[in-house]
């Protein structure tokens, strides 16, 4: 694919699929794909569409942090240090989430409420059973310890 300018005035990115091919070849797969599938790199000015699509990238970044323990040490310092930088953004971006997720899996919480209450309720009684002899409380003597 031949470059194109970086038009500096304008804010969003210029649009490849108007100017160039409407697809791209990935270089890993050898799939055809639409030019959209592709990473838009920009370098000194001028924007390039990538030659790997985004679903080989994310597969190789994924095999990467698997395997290699000094890049996987890397990114959770990176992403430690990104953490402690925005912490309100972080903070609020967790209460969305969890807000989100509990919305959307209210029925699941139900059920596993529902199945803790009935686990603690039956602990607690055999608690208490353990603590009695003859159904009566066997109270520590005091004094002499």
């Amino acid at each position: 694919m031949k470059s194109l300018k970086f038009n500096y005035r304008s804010s969003a990115v210029n649009d490849f699929t108007q100017l160039h091919d409407t697809s791209n070849t990935c270089t890993i797969c050898n799939e055809i794909k639409p030019v959209a599938c592709f990473n838009v790199i920009i370098s000194l000015g001028a924007q390039y569409v990538g030659n790997q699509c985004k679903e080989c990238l994310y597969e190789r970044s994924k095999e990467r942090y698997k395997n290699d323990p000094e890049y996987r040490a890397k990114v959770y310092s990176y992403n430690k240090q990104w953490r402690l930088k925005n912490s309100e953004k972080y903070k609020e971006y967790l209460r969305k989430y969890w807000k989100e997720w509990r919305q959307q899996n209210s029925e699941y919480l139900k059920i596993k409420g529902k199945i803790y209450r009935e686990e603690k309720k039956r602990t607690s009684q055999t608690k208490r059973q353990d603590k009695t002899t003859n159904g009566k409380l066997q109270r520590k003597k005091k004094g002499m310890g």
